[in-house]
């Protein structure tokens, strides 16, 4: 009857769990935070940064011509 006991007062692997949890948490987060960037269509906000990237590079491009 000791060893039940035993088990669930242990708490040498807690940290683990924890770190488990908020590990999966990051990547749920990154996981939506990327979806959200990239919604598709051309209103996304990942086309709008490519575009505005395109866009300042092709102007350096012809101001050094």
């Amino acid at each position: 009857m000791k060893r039940p006991l035993d088990f669930w007062s242990d708490e040498a692997g807690a940290v683990t769990v924890d770190w488990v949890v908020l590990t999966a948490g990051v990547v749920l987060f990154a996981t939506a935070i990327g979806a959200m960037l990239n919604g598709g269509g051309d209103s996304s906000i990942a086309n709008h940064m490519r575009q505005v990237i395109v866009n300042a590079v092709d102007g350096v491009g012809a101001e050094g011509e």
